[in-house]
């Protein structure tokens, strides 16, 4: 078992005033753990968020799993907004808000 963190993009579109649509989105930096494949997890990885109770993913590489997590957690996260309800406070404290005008400074690359 490891921890890595992802981030995870939710655009938004918005109107600046009569200008063209703009966007936005929050980037989100999670806590994950690998679990290497065993009997347990039917002999391929899993990873979790343990922030967002019951988001898991499967995946027969590390990669995959990676890529399946990510979509999992921004359904996740879609839920907890489109429900209204608010985010795990340990969610909602590791968001960050970005712009088209924002120049990005670092990403992470799952390999």
């Amino acid at each position: 078992m490891r921890e890595r963190s992802s981030w995870k993009a939710q655009p938004k579109k918005y109107s600046a005033g009569n200008g063209p649509k703009r966007f936005a989105m929050k980037l989100y930096k999670l806590s994950l753990v690998i679990h290497q494949p065993s009997e347990e997890t039917e002999d391929r990885y899993m990873a979790e968020v343990p922030a967002l109770p019951g988001c898991r993913a499967w995946g027969d590489t590390p990669t995959e799993v990676m890529e399946n997590l990510q979509s999992v957690a921004a359904g996740f996260i879609d839920s907890y907004s489109a429900s209204g309800d608010p985010l795990p406070p340990e969610v909602a404290l590791m968001s960050t808000e970005v712009t088209d005008t924002d120049v990005p400074s670092e990403f992470t690359v799952a390999v």
